[in-house]
């Protein structure tokens, strides 16, 4: 049995990120400050590997992500 997809295993969220869901294969995370909100849902999509869509509808979005014990991701971001 596989375990439930814990992001805060990887990294830090900060104060302003709070896990919805999670189950084996996917977290939804909520965001929030004064200029608005997002949703983040992140996948399994093998061992090691996920991705993350990102609904944020905010001003600005000020992050207090940081990685744990040296891991190591490669992010593409797209904004418009």
């Amino acid at each position: 049995m596989r375990r439930n997809l814990n992001v805060n295993e990887i990294a830090s969220l900060g104060s302003n990120v709070k896990p919805v869901i999670q189950n084996e294969n996917c977290s939804i995370l909520m965001l929030n400050d004064a200029t608005g909100e997002g949703v983040m849902t992140i996948y399994r999509v093998l061992p090691g590997v996920m991705i993350c869509f990102s609904d944020m509808h905010m001003e600005q979005c000020v992050s207090e992500f940081e990685l744990k014990n040296d891991r190591k991701i490669f992010c593409i971001d797209h904004c418009r």
